[in-house]
């Protein structure tokens, strides 16, 4: 699993797609190399992608920063370059979330970052590489400096993040496990970390180090009985640290065999749909859902949400580049985040987290993931000489996006209206198809119902209507 899945990925305008920030040389890796060490000055590489969201923050702010800028036109030659596209640059150099900031001396790596860093805080790390300290030597100092005094939680929280991507799991258990049992009750932004960048932390830390997945057992163990919603959603996030998702499955499986039992479940509706889902259970899912109808019509009723001018709006609006849109921020909330942000090199396939009982809190629908990514050559001169596979023009980019809300409208509806038959909730499957089918009323959308009543064992449900959909998807 990857960084979230529920990570809270940055908002950037289509148009900051198109740009490459000035401070960056238009040079390959090996040119920029060989022009670093002829001018005995660093190499600074902005290893990022097209889909990242972090990345696209940091064109906007910290590589157009007037401090920035100047530092590196002084001490280094920069070069930015899409992972996706220079395959053997992230291959040697072992680059798999995004963005990482590479930093080379001699034509040697000195050191690198990974995540989001605001102009002060890449300056300091420039600085320090300068004067021959690496970010693992602060952090280290920061770490000695929190555990010695009182600290905020989101700083421990950054700290945690830092030290695992150094590897540094046995402080870094150490860090979790406190953040875990001095999480601030009444705080609610660190709640929603722990529910997706930090979890999606913990469980790359359980799948490197043992001692950590034995600890995490114990958390999970320890909440296996829970009556609280909250503590329950632990539980139920600790599952998918440990790769047990199964386990979540089997619970509300039986949970959904009493009233009470699918009220709770239904609290979860949008952590345990598609995993429900994807374990086979799709009785269970179909009891997890709320409104799915109304929920099917908010979905098609965006999807020109990003078009370009759509009827009531002049401008296109920000575009949550990475998968989900950001909760609105409320005013009196600080500045400072729990943990830097970064986008792995994919991420699962999950909806918006919500927290018990709470409607969705998106104003316009986060974009699917999984077909954000070009194609990746198969050889580094394919990379070098790919041409661009990806929309370049706003247009082009909101029509790729209106393809891919469409394509996820229609797995959307499938899923549902099969786990709806299952759940014996016919009248609301059929207001779920009825959905689809008046958005998109073709051969795919109908092809997608009855592929998905077939998953689900569901076709002899209703023989009739599926065998109709399958005659006419093959007009």
């Amino acid at each position: 699993m990857l960084q979230t899945i529920a990570l809270l990925a940055p908002l950037v305008a289509p148009s900051a797609l198109l740009d490459v920030p000035p401070v960056f040389q238009k040079l390959t890796f090996k040119e920029a190399r060989d022009k670093a060490e002829a001018e005995s000055k660093l190499l600074l590489l902005d290893a990022m992608t097209s889909w990242c969201g972090p990345c696209k923050v940091m064109d906007a702010t910290t590589w157009v920063d007037e401090k920035v800028v100047a530092w590196l036109d002084q001490h280094a030659i920069s070069v930015q370059l899409d992972m996706d596209e220079h395959t053997d640059v992230k291959t040697a150099l072992g680059i798999n979330a995004f963005p990482t900031v590479v930093l080379l001396k001699g034509g040697s790596e000195f050191d690198r970052v990974v995540g989001l860093r605001k102009p002060a805080e890449l300056l300091t790390w420039l600085e320090d590489a300068r004067a021959g300290k690496r970010a693992l030597d602060r952090v280290k100092e920061n770490l000695a400096a929190a555990r010695g005094g009182e600290s905020k939680w989101s700083v421990r929280a950054r700290i945690a993040s830092e030290l695992l991507g150094y590897s540094e799991y046995d402080e870094a258990l150490t860090e979790y496990l406190w953040l875990w049992n001095h999480l601030p009750k009444d705080d609610r932004r660190a709640r929603g970390w722990r529910w997706s960048a930090g979890m999606f932390q913990m469980k790359q830390l359980a799948t490197s180090h043992a001692p950590a997945r034995e600890a995490f057992v114990r958390l999970r163990d320890a909440l296996e009985t829970t009556a609280e919603d909250e503590a329950r959603r632990d539980w139920i996030e600790l599952n998918t640290v440990l790769d047990d998702d199964a386990r979540t499955a089997a619970w509300a499986d039986r949970a959904v065999a009493s009233a009470d039992g699918t009220r709770v479940v239904k609290l979860y509706e949008t952590r345990l749909f598609r995993l429900l889902v994807a374990e086979g259970k799709w009785r269970a899912a179909g009891l997890a859902l709320n409104d799915p109808a109304g929920a099917m019509k908010t979905m098609a009723s965006n999807l020109g949400a990003y078009d370009v001018a759509p009827k009531d709006r002049k401008t296109m609006p920000m575009i949550p580049m990475g998968g989900m849109r950001p909760a609105t921020k409320p005013a009196d909330e600080p500045d400072d985040e729990p943990a830097a942000e970064q986008e792995p090199e994919q991420e699962p396939e999950q909806e918006p987290e919500q927290e018990p009982g709470e409607g969705a809190r998106r104003s316009i629908p986060a974009i699917p993931m999984g077909t954000m990514k070009p194609a990746e050559a198969k050889t580094p001169q394919e990379a070098d000489a790919k041409p661009a596979t990806r929309p370049t023009t706003p247009e082009a980019i909101a029509a790729d996006i209106r393809v891919r809300l469409t394509d996820q409208l229609r797995l959307s509806c499938a899923e549902r209206y099969a786990a709806l038959l299952a759940a014996g909730r016919g009248d609301e499957a059929t207001a779920v198809a009825r959905v689809l089918l008046d958005e998109t009323d073709d051969a795919r959308a109908r092809a997608a119902l009855v592929a998905t009543v077939l998953r689900a064992g569901q076709l002899q449900t209703r023989l009739d209507v599926h065998q109709r959909w399958l005659d006419e998807a093959a007009w």
